[in-house]
């Protein structure tokens, strides 16, 4: 078995860890970036004061975004080697768990299902209307 081809079963093992270190860094950049953030508006302004997202900042955030799902979406069509290492991963993944942990890995999977949304938006149109003063 060459290196590219276990490399999911790897994964598969260390998944959950991976999922938290990844996790992790990312909030300790957003962190960081904020506070760098914070710090150039005191040093600019000299107060504190409140910090939002800009908008160029929030265009130039979205249209990363949008290129990384349009790079996704190219990959996925032209079936390049990312999608063999997807199904790699998930029978390794599925090889690996228990049906509870599948299970609740399966959840974030259904979030984005109609029926779902539906129903949290109902409920959060009932919440919001009944804490209206």
């Amino acid at each position: 078995m060459s290196c590219t081809e276990s490399l999911p079963f790897w994964m598969a093992r260390h998944v959950l860890s991976l999922w938290g270190i990844v996790l992790i860094l990312a909030l300790l950049a957003g962190d960081l970036l904020w506070r760098l953030a914070r710090r150039n508006r005191l040093a600019a302004t000299g107060k504190p004061g409140y910090l939002a997202l800009r908008p160029r900042t929030a265009a130039v955030l979205l249209a990363l975004f949008g290129a990384l799902f349009a790079l996704l979406l190219w990959a996925v069509r032209a079936r390049t080697a990312l999608v063999g290492f997807d199904a790699a991963l998930a029978q390794a993944l599925h090889g690996q768990m228990s049906p509870g942990v599948l299970g609740a890995l399966a959840v974030s999977t259904n979030i984005g299902k109609p029926a779902l949304l539906a129903t949290a938006s109902a409920a959060l149109a009932l919440l919001l209307a009944w804490k209206r003063d």
